[in-house]
């Protein structure tokens, strides 16, 4: 199969294949995410401080945060996917570039 280079065929600049373009947004995605994470995390925090110890209110905060630590849990799970096996499929892209 012949590859094509998407630069010649649309105007996306230096980027020439669809795993090039696909490394590009993972970071920024991983990136958002963290930040989504890491807020709901405060978020439950500052409610659990501020409940006033009404037990739903407390209840509520709890699940913020366990769910902000389920959240965490999974988006290293999916780094860790992202990380290393597109390398195995043949993609080019890492989220980070370790020494080797």
């Amino acid at each position: 199969m012949k590859p094509v280079n998407l630069a010649d065929q649309f105007s996306f600049g230096h980027i020439t294949s669809l795993s090039q373009g696909i490394g590009y947004l993972i970071p920024v995605a991983f990136s958002v995410a963290g930040t989504a994470v890491v807020i709901y995390f405060i978020w439950g925090a500052f409610d659990l401080v501020f409940s006033g110890g009404d037990k739903t209110k407390v209840q509520d905060a709890r699940n913020k945060i366990t769910h902000a630590i389920i959240g965490f849990m999974l988006l290293f799970a999916m780094f860790l996917i992202f990380q290393y096996v597109p390398e195995f499929l043949g993609f080019n892209f890492r989220i980070i570039e370790l020494p080797r």
